[in-house]
């Protein structure tokens, strides 16, 4: 079954924070696939990426306006990821939060 989006958001959920690999080896999924939609999830604003320690590597967190969607079903929260996909980059940060059905 491939690794959605949605999938790896609901990891965060809680407002938690993991490493690619602890969110590879949760979801039992693929970890490149992992790392490739976390990295996408950065892209889009929705997750934040920072160095954790020496042994860890890059540790994401979920941003904290968007926790409450990470709890949301697959569907819905899918739907809302498609509606953060179409908003122009640049105007994204501005009006992310008014593009999403919460």
């Amino acid at each position: 079954m491939p690794t959605r989006r949605s999938d790896v958001l609901k990891v965060f959920e809680n407002g938690d924070s993991f490493t690619a690999r602890e969110v590879a080896d949760f979801l039992k999924k693929n970890y490149k696939t992992v790392k490739r939609n976390l990295d996408e999830m950065v892209s889009l604003g929705v997750i934040d990426q920072r160095d954790g320690d020496s042994r860890k590597g890059q540790v994401y967190s979920p941003k904290p306006e968007f926790v409450s969607m990470f709890a949301k079903s697959p569907k819905i929260l899918e739907e809302s990821l498609q509606k953060i996909d179409e908003v122009p980059s640049q105007k994204q940060d501005e009006s992310v939060q008014s593009q999403i059905v919460l």
